[in-house]
């Protein structure tokens, strides 16, 4: 049986094992994949004891993304340009890192919206902003501008991806006019229940809003986002949680999973 793990601290919590499950039931096939607590300190030799014992991979989840990437013997061109990696392929000689992140994303807002030639505003520029830019890009769409608290830390990240296609950093005082399609919360503000201090006509344009966080409720960034523009689409991050899943058992099985029956399931538990 095809062993795999999702590392994580804390890890309790991830949907990862029930995931994959439903993804192998999808195929008739059977897999081991079970969750395991680690500590940077103690990340590659766990890693290195998996791969010793036969594992096929893991999913890597916070705070372990950028040292899984520097692991790697071999990167994807996405994690390459993320700086993390989600993804891990164990091979006896190597170990291959991706980031399917961005692809979970890109996957969830295509069952809504054709990316074609569309304006995204991305809220954060952190690791999770920085994952799905190259992504995006790759889907089509024609604009990528980015927001953070931080003036310095969106402009260098901007700086850093616009040779990739039309990527920049956006002011507060800019935020206003900016007039984007898709709408992207990438910042950790739904956790506490909180929203980025933001002017809400931002909204005005968007066709879609989107909440990387997900839960059972109506985060508060897509409350927010519905007050200001009650006739976008608001979607939550479930989607893109179980498209980046799909994503690496693509990469580890050759098969690509349906999605939206397990995001039916997660939904209802």
């Amino acid at each position: 049986m095809k062993k795999f793990v999702v590392f994580g601290n804390p890890i309790a919590h991830s949907r990862s094992p029930e995931i994959h499950r439903m993804f192998a039931q999808q195929f008739g096939e059977q897999l081991s994949y079970e969750r395991q607590l680690s500590t940077e300190s103690d990340f590659a030799k766990d890693v290195g004891a998996l791969q010793q014992e036969g594992f096929i991979g893991c999913n890597v989840t916070l705070p372990f993304k950028e040292l899984a990437f520097q692991l790697a013997d071999e990167v994807s061109q996405r994690a390459r340009i993320a700086g993390a990696a989600n993804t891990l392929s164990l091979f006896r000689d190597k170990i291959v890192a991706d980031n399917t992140d961005g692809q979970g994303l890109v996957g969830d807002l295509q069952l809504s919206v054709d990316l074609a030639a569309k304006h995204v505003l991305l809220l954060g520029a952190g690791g999770a902003a920085r994952g799905c830019i190259y992504p995006l890009l790759q889907a089509g769409v024609e604009k990528i501008s980015i927001w953070n608290r931080t003036r310095e830390k969106v402009a260098s990240l901007a700086n850093e991806l616009c040779a990739y296609g039309n990527v920049v950093a956006v002011s507060n005082l800019e935020l206003a006019a900016t007039k984007a399609n898709i709408v992207v919360n990438s910042t950790s503000s739904s956790v506490n229940g909180s929203v980025p201090d933001i002017a809400p006509e931002v909204f005005g344009d968007a066709e879609l809003v989107y909440d990387m966080f997900y839960q059972q409720s109506k985060t508060s960034f897509l409350e927010f986002a519905e007050k200001q523009n009650n006739e976008a689409l608001l979607k939550d991050g479930l989607g893109m949680l179980v498209g980046q899943a799909a994503e690496s058992y693509r990469i580890w099985h050759g098969q690509q999973p349906d999605i939206n029956s397990v995001v039916d399931v997660l939904r209802k538990s």
